[in-house]
């Protein structure tokens, strides 16, 4: 598997940061190295290994749930920049160009 250099401008384009062509060449070289590795799991022998083996497994962490405040931490948004209805305000994101 290869990263051209398109996909690592791309990257940094996504990332919104500019770095220089040693770094460019460097973060290439890092990214091969991480490819390579997870290349290596492709090689792993799993015939052995039954799907039951891999229902057998239970989740032992607790279960996720959202905790629901009535009233919202109101010293936190009053130490925010903007907010609105207890909501926080915050600059966009993406440009939507």
């Amino acid at each position: 598997m290869s990263v051209a250099k398109f996909n690592i401008d791309h990257l940094l384009e996504l990332c919104r940061i500019k770095i220089s062509a040693q770094e460019k060449e460097s973060l290439e070289k890092d990214l091969l190295k991480i490819l390579e590795y997870v290349e290596m799991l492709d090689k792993v022998d799993t015939s052995k290994v039954s799907q039951q083996d891999l229902k057998s497994h239970k989740n032992v962490l607790r279960s996720d749930s959202a905790e629901i405040f009535k009233t919202a931490p109101l010293s936190l948004i009053d130490q925010f920049l903007e907010s609105e209805n207890n909501y926080l305000k915050i600059p966009p994101i993406f440009d939507h160009d």
